[in-house]
């Protein structure tokens, strides 16, 4: 994954436009470039392998399906691969945000 691949993953994610990312980005280069902060800290205290039910995930999934031009249709009822394909997440963030908006579709009615 290239930079700019990694700012587009993030901004996606995060809901944090391109521009915003690619300066956070930076100023974490910047950081570590001067010692203010260590990378080995910065990367350190990251679990391996993140729990892709992890809620935040799962919030920045739904929010990007709503900005998405296929929408929460599209998350809800889509081919399981596509829909993580398109919205470059894993397939157990897309199963948690289905069961979450059934859930949350079934509170309401």
């Amino acid at each position: 994954m290239n930079e700019s691949e990694l700012v587009q993953d993030l901004s996606l994610k995060s809901g944090v436009p391109e521009a915003g990312t690619r300066a956070l980005l930076d100023a974490l280069r910047d950081l570590v470039r001067t010692g203010a902060l260590r990378d080995d800290v910065l990367w350190g205290k990251l679990p391996a392998y993140p729990d892709a039910r992890d809620p935040f995930l799962v919030d920045a999934l739904i929010a990007s399906a709503q900005r998405h031009p296929l929408g929460l249709d599209f998350l809800l009822n889509g081919y399981l691969g596509s829909v993580a394909a398109e919205f470059r997440a894993h397939a157990f963030t897309v199963e948690a945000a289905r069961e979450r908006l059934v859930k949350g579709a079934r509170g309401r009615g």
